[in-house]
């Protein structure tokens, strides 16, 4: 074979092979996300943050990938794959987001329900509710911040000052019962809370096993239910 030929043979298979790397790959790159304290998200009418701190919210960041990140991707433990196919479920992206706000703003009014009511005042799901609630949660959507929102809204209420309580993160979701569901992602959202010096992560029972896993010395703690994750936390919190 003269020497022309293997160049053309050898320039063909880059080509192929570059085109395949920068393909795109059908799945999304999930990695931790930001850890926020709800102090400046969180808004409760005539109940200011604690100077001693507040709840943070966790989440975790998904992008599309080519084939290229894809093998990267391989060998990163702090990294998740998600079939792109399975999380539309047959939706576009803008659908998918729409969705996923949606569940966020249910989940904020879950939320406040679950926390009044535990306070003893009498409201209705969906409100109206006897203070102004506002959350800012940025560019965070879905319903697995819906404990995390709870537990600030209630701490607000009471006034309480998280003495003796340190750095606390927690993510789940919660249905007007107080029932708390699992959530994705939790491997990352365990890696950004341990980078992030959280003391004590709550996850959803489901989740615990997974979360251990990936917590290092960071204290993890399983929950069912929101009054489960009320009777983990310092005395001072339980209404």
């Amino acid at each position: 074979m003269s020497q022309r030929k293997r160049l053309l043979i050898w320039t063909i298979v880059a080509a192929v092979l570059v085109s395949f790397l920068v393909a795109p790959s059908g799945y999304l790159l999930v990695l931790p996300g930001p850890v926020s304290s709800l102090s400046q998200a969180v808004t409760v009418e005539g109940a200011p943050a604690s100077e001693g701190g507040s709840f943070y919210m966790v989440s975790v960041v998904a992008k599309e990938i080519r084939v290229a990140r894809l093998i990267l991707s391989l060998f990163d433990p702090g990294a998740a794959l998600w079939s792109k196919r399975s999380v539309l479920a047959g939706r576009t992206l803008e659908e998918y987001e729409a969705d996923n706000r949606a569940l966020m703003e249910e989940s904020q009014k879950t939320a406040c329900y679950v926390a009044f009511q535990a306070c003893g005042f009498p409201v209705t799901p969906g409100g109206p509710f006897p203070r102004t609630v506002t959350v800012v949660s940025g560019d965070v959507m879905g319903p697995s911040a819906g404990l995390t929102f709870a537990l600030e809204v209630l701490a607000r209420l009471k006034g309480y000052g998280f003495e003796g309580l340190g750095k606390a993160a927690a993510t789940g979701t919660l249905d007007v019962w107080g029932e708390v569901g699992p959530v994705g992602g939790i491997a990352q959202k365990t890696i950004a809370c341990r980078e992030e010096g959280i003391e004590l992560f709550l996850v959803p029972a489901l989740n615990e096993e997974e979360a251990r896993r990936y917590a290092g010395h960071m204290k993890v703690v399983g929950v069912r239910s929101f009054q489960e994750a009320l009777r983990t936390l310092p005395e001072g919190l339980i209404p």
